[in-house]
């Protein structure tokens, strides 16, 4: 007996999945992630405001995408403790899920030659424009060593120099003192360390693009190498990689490609040199992150340290310009020089006109407290800056750089991962800076002395100029004259006070290169630049050789002959490994969801990761219904969000897809249509006051959840089982 006529569901399929928790959302979601470790989702909104929850209806925080950009693609860690986001606008986030509030590192797939016209013609978002379409983290284990790696009672940690190495200041330093005391002080935070959790474990994120190409990333961050599954490099052979996975022992990579509406591509890719290159990977990988996380931290400090140094420029200036006023009001056709009229007054002891009027109408106590109290405050924040983030910084960054200079030495196994002559370089710029920060301080230590003792005659000439020399005022300004040291007072106002005596540490020079005579004389932001941009391109190198020893084993193609769906669906396709995906026991299964005027067509094909890589694929008909979203939910069931045609009804139902007859695929093609055959449904239940339902599950063991959130904001959470 039906449980209706117009439906393909019966007596015997009806499940009451247990309710856990039911709440009102704030705004209607499209896409629901659960973490695979913990009761955690991440749940995107139309708007595209993506939401960590707790339970999945527990908001912890919520963040945007960026500007005029949607989400495209998500997925989780698979240590539970981090999520990757793709975006229209080609980048990628890597989101920390463990902080309560949201952290992440973007990381951009770097354009390649025959895409890069295309790709810069539109960022905007229009056709043409890079746009993440699918993305896969898998675990990337190192390869067990037979042997020993040390002696009985031997330490290899014991001679780590960063034991030694100043330990980095992760106290956000101080900003510029701001114009007004009452403005709070905002500290941008540093860059947040690597965790020490995560040493030695290593993950490959599987980032596909609509150009047909699989980017590889490190640990999320770490680019290399590109995968292409274009035939021959053809510009016009464009596919969006809505699938991508490893094969077992690392050895290929899976993808799946939409060529058009009615054609899918199944490509299994060559990746033995991710095999053969794992522990070298692994070993620069974990080089990388340190120095991606050191040079983001200096180029913070030395950002900070050139705001420092512009506070103090701009207040003596403001001194020096009012002289410089002063002086054109009564001769517009002079070279105003301030310094030689202080010069002049300290030297002589007589004044001009514009310099008295400096003293008495300009210049008061307030002012010259206020300046010497910002300055001050930016001047001991200059040495705090070098001496405690700066140079163990650097020292650090040495450290790791040699390191990777050390495996350049070994030959035999890193000659075409790291370039010995670029190590040298990144190490010999690493030097110049760390040198010349040092002799930044030691000017800075010698400017604030001299800064102090101008300061001291300063507020002894404004008091003198303000008012009458009385016989007691004339001994007590003799008795000040003695509390400041000329000669530090002549070297300030000759290099500080009217120019940049410090200007050499911040110079620019276009174009410089480190052959030039000027090299050493550059400024600390373009010494940074420069410095990240050689190590970016040292770090390079394993995706040139990489993106270069990849091809295609086999590809399959799938050719529809029903209709996809063209109403608003929230997903026609699902993806799933049974077993692990580096096992011998790996199978890879696609889910195809399509409709025609009699219902819904659901197709699930089954690919076998090993050589020979067969295919096999079974087919049934769902009748009076559509199919609105479609997700596998472990290694025995598939779910549909099912709409019933004929009446307003949703439905939650199940698929035992192992179960299913599948028929061995005899070519490279398939063509799949309509078919007389019924999928079964395994387990189903009504939706209730809900329609246009999407979902997301966590069939993994002790999870067992699932949450349906309909367009009425409506979320219920449920238990797989009873």
């Amino acid at each position: 007996m039906k449980v209706n006529d117009t439906l393909p569901f019966t007596d015997h399929s009806q499940f009451s999945f247990p309710l856990f928790h039911w709440k009102n959302l704030k705004k209607q979601a499209k896409q629901i992630v659960w973490c695979p470790t913990q009761d955690l989702a991440v749940i995107v909104f139309i708007d595209n405001m993506i939401a960590l929850c707790r339970d999945g209806w527990s908001p912890i925080w919520e963040m945007s995408a960026p500007d005029a950009t949607e989400v495209t693609a998500l997925v989780w860690n698979p240590n539970g403790e981090e999520f990757a986001i793709g975006f229209s606008n080609g980048s990628v986030r890597r989101v920390d899920a463990t902080c309560a509030e949201p952290k992440y590192i973007v990381y951009t797939p770097p354009p390649t030659s025959f895409s890069t016209s295309s790709i810069t013609k539109s960022a905007s978002g229009r056709s043409g424009s890079l746009k993440i379409t699918s993305l896969a983290w898998v675990h990337f284990p190192r390869k067990e060593n037979n042997f020993k790696d040390t002696m009985h009672g031997f330490d290899p940690k014991a001679m780590e120099f960063t034991n030694e190495i100043p330990a980095l200041n992760m106290e956000p330093p101080d900003e510029p003192a701001p114009l007004a005391l009452f403005l709070k002080q905002k500290k941008p935070p540093l860059p947040d360390p690597p965790s020490k959790a995560s040493e030695g474990k290593h993950t490959l994120l599987l980032v596909g693009d609509n150009y047909g190409r699989i980017h590889l990333s490190l640990n999320g961050t770490y680019h290399i190498g590109t995968m292409s599954v274009r035939m021959d490099g053809n510009a016009k052979d464009k596919g969006n990689i809505i699938a991508t996975g490893i094969g077992p022992t690392l050895s290929t990579v899976q993808a799946l490609v939409q060529k058009s509406t009615e054609k899918r591509e199944m490509f299994t890719m060559d990746s033995s040199i991710l095999l053969a290159k794992r522990n070298e990977l692994c070993n620069i990988a974990e080089e990388q992150k340190h120095v991606d996380f050191l040079l983001r931290y200096i180029n913070q400090c030395v950002s900070l340290l050139n705001k420092h140094h512009t506070t103090i420029r701009q207040l003596a200036e403001q001194s020096s310009g009012e002289i410089t006023r002063l002086l054109l009001e009564r001769n517009d056709q002079m070279d105003p020089m301030p310094q030689v009229e202080l010069l002049g007054l300290i030297s002589t002891g007589n004044t001009s006109e514009p310099v008295h009027a400096y003293f008495t109408q300009y210049l008061t106590e307030q002012q010259v407290k206020r300046w010497e109290s910002r300055s001050g405050q930016s001047y001991g924040n200059l040495q705090k800056l070098i001496n405690e983030y700066l140079e163990p910084a650097c020292s650090r960054l040495l450290h790791r750089l040699h390191r990777l200079r050390g495996y350049s030495l070994w030959t035999e196994r890193y000659s075409d991962l790291v370039d010995i002559s670029g190590v040298e370089a990144c190490i010999d710029t690493t030097q110049l800076l760390l040198k010349r920060l040092i002799f930044y301080r030691i000017s800075i230590d010698k400017v604030c002395i001299e800064f102090r003792e101008f300061i001291k005659w300063i507020l002894h000439m404004a008091e003198k100029f303000g008012e009458r020399d009385t016989e007691q005022q004339q001994q007590q300004n003799q008795t000040d004259a003695t509390s400041y040291d000329p000669w530090l007072v002549v070297s300030y106002i000759k290099k500080s006070f009217a120019t940049d005596g410090l200007a050499e540490y911040f110079t620019v020079y276009p174009g410089i290169e480190s052959s030039d005579k000027r090299w050493k004389q550059t400024g600390f932001l373009q010494l940074v630049n420069s410095l990240t941009e050689m190590c970016n391109n040292m770090l390079n190198r394993p995706s040139n050789m990489i993106s270069t020893q990849t091809r295609i084993l086999k590809k399959h193609s799938i050719q529809f002959k029903d209709q996809q769906i063209q109403r608003k669906s929230a997903r026609s396709f699902a993806s799933w490994v049974t077993g692990e995906e580096t096992s011998s026991n790996a199978i890879q299964y696609y889910a195809f969801a399509r409709e025609n005027d009699r219902g819904a067509i659901v197709t699930v094909v089954k690919k076998c990761l090993e050589e020979p890589y067969t295919v096999s694929y079974a087919s049934g008909r769902l009748e009076n219904v559509r199919i609105h979203d479609i997700e596998f939910l472990d290694s025995q069931e598939l779910g549909m969000v099912i709409e019933s045609t004929k009446a307003s009804r949703s439905f939650l139902g199940t698929i035992v897809y192992p179960d299913l007859s599948y028929t061995a695929l005899k070519t490279d093609l398939l063509v799949s249509g309509d078919t007389t055959s019924k999928i079964p449904i395994a387990r189903h239940m009504e939706l209730t006051r809900v329609s246009n339902v999407i979902f997301g599950a966590n069939g993994r063991t002790r999870r067992r959840i699932m949450e349906t959130i309909g367009s009425n904001k409506k979320a219920y959470v449920f238990l797989m089982d009873d």
